[in-house]
């Protein structure tokens, strides 16, 4: 499904959009030009049955994105503006990619994760923030950002690959990452 604008998710009863999209097959909404993807009550889900779960907003940003399960199929979350997560992205066994081209990735539930058995994670600006770290659950995690990786993950990481290009010069990164086993904090000066 495309439209050139704004995509609103309405809330459903059930709170649930059921597909029957199987493993090989996909689903996917993209909003272009302006606008984006939101959702009114997060609590709604898109479900699928193995296929995989694509939101893109060309130009615009995805806000208060509900509850995405795949069922092991791929998740994918592009904005050219900001992402903000309101509920559980779940892709089980899938592949998990949510990059934002020009804004941060935030969450307005730090107790709803992202999770996959592969998560990368990509935005010009920050990837959590101080206040509020991006929950994950995954044993495989790539975080690339210009602003600050502020990551909580429920799982032991096997592979963990961090980039920063510090893209606001004279602004202190905060670099955090904790996981079982594992607690990853560095400084940032501000200076490059």
């Amino acid at each position: 499904l495309q439209a050139t604008g704004q995509i609103t998710i309405d809330a459903m009863a059930g709170k649930v959009i059921n597909l029957a999209t199987a493993s090989g097959n996909s689903f996917s909404l993209t909003s272009t030009e302006s606008g984006g993807i939101t959702f009114v009550d997060p609590q709604t889900e898109i479900r699928t049955q193995g296929g995989s779960i694509y939101l893109t907003a060309t130009g615009g940003t995805l806000s208060n994105i509900g509850k995405l399960t795949s069922n092991g199929g791929d998740i994918g979350l592009y904005a050219d503006g900001d992402i903000t997560l309101a509920n559980r992205i779940d892709g089980g066994a899938g592949y998990v990619s949510i990059q934002s081209g020009g804004g941060s990735i935030t969450t307005v539930n730090p107790a709803a994760p992202v999770a996959g058995n592969y998560l990368y994670l990509t935005a010009a600006g920050s990837i959590g923030h101080g206040g509020a770290s991006l929950a994950t659950s995954t044993t495989q995690l790539v975080a690339q950002s210009g602003g600050d990786i502020v990551i909580a993950n429920d799982q032991v990481l096997t592979d963990l690959e961090i980039v920063n290009s510090h893209a606001a010069p004279g602004v202190a990164n905060m670099l955090s990452i904790d996981s079982p086993s594992l607690t990853f904090a560095a400084s940032d000066d501000g200076s490059r």
